[in-house]
């Protein structure tokens, strides 16, 4: 809880535990924050109940052991012993407890009359659901990572057919869960190279509820390679051809031309990747230079004896 070891007038019970309501006691038969106390009180007991408090979601998660409801119950609980269920969010102020919402119809006073059935989660929600990262979270500058996520239930079972989101910066791509819980996309980033955030999401539906993880994506430099060919003729050709790692064209950079060391000119790949050069004679030795372009492109280059 926000309020644990504070300095403020608000603490749950007054103990700066950060705990809800000191959650290893359960009230079993307790009255209510507002009634004067009935008969009947059994009082709080030791218990295994846990509260979680989950920020993402704006949740409160109260898990309650089954073995506790039929220790204090005094029965086998199997769904038909369980009538009614109350459920309160109050604070403490020194000793006085403010309500401010509950399980009741139209915030009414105790006793709830409200019945449930074991397993329905309609008063608080889709039970939760669990996102991890299992693909690529790198990609070159003009590839496409082959981002994956597997989404899981309460308990770990897969989730299939549920839209998951991928995003990164601008980029949006969605897919499907297969029978294995795990939906693959294929992303392509439109920044340069750099460090960005891959935010995988499941919007929620009625069976599970919504969740978003972010897991940091690099982008990198495309690598490139030159290859150089000559044609055997009095006035020979030098054909220079730029391309990435994957074999596709890389168009509009501008190359540099050297004969025996020296810089004689340039020359820009045109769609194909292709730049030729004829300022050569046999027997000289012909260097091309690529660059690169910071955030995009990697630098490389060729020599070739025409």
């Amino acid at each position: 809880s926000d309020y644990a070891n504070g300095s403020g007038q608000i603490r749950e019970g007054l103990a700066q535990t950060g705990q809800a309501g000191h959650v290893t006691q359960l009230g079993v038969d307790v009255p209510s924050l507002t009634a004067i106390p009935p008969a009947t009180d059994k009082g709080f007991k030791d218990s295994g109940l846990k509260v979680t408090f989950d920020y993402t979601n704006s949740w409160v998660v109260i898990d309650l052991p089954i073995a506790d409801v039929e220790k204090y119950g005094g029965a086998k609980f199997d769904g038909s012993t369980l009538t009614a269920v109350d459920v309160k969010s109050a604070t403490d102020a020194y000793a006085v407890s403010s309500q401010w919402d509950n399980t009741i119809k139209d915030n009414g006073l105790p006793p709830s009359t409200d019945s449930w059935n074991v397993g329905d989660n309609n008063c608080f929600g889709p039970p939760a659901a669990t996102l991890s990262n299992v693909g690529a979270a790198t990609a070159q500058f003009t590839d496409a990572a082959a981002a994956a996520a597997k989404l899981v239930d309460i308990d770990g079972r897969p989730l299939a057919g549920k839209p998951v989101r991928f995003t990164v910066g601008a980029v949006t791509v969605i897919a499907k869960t297969g029978a294995d819980g795990v939906a693959k996309a294929a992303v392509k980033p439109k920044g340069k190279a750099g460090t960005y955030a891959l935010v995988t999401s499941f919007a929620g539906d009625a069976s599970a509820g919504k969740v978003s993880i972010s897991t940091p994506f690099t982008v990198t430099v495309e690598r490139t390679a030159l290859k150089l060919s000559s044609t055997a003729t009095r006035k020979p050709t030098v054909t220079a051809v730029l391309r990435d790692n994957d074999a596709h064209a890389v168009a509009g950079q501008q190359l540099t031309w050297l004969v025996n060391g020296k810089k004689v000119g340039s020359a820009t790949t045109n769609s194909s990747g292709v730049a030729k050069f004829t300022r050569v004679k046999k027997g000289q030795k012909v260097s091309v230079v690529f660059a690169g372009v910071k955030g995009e492109f990697g630098g490389t280059k060729a020599v070739r004896k025409v």
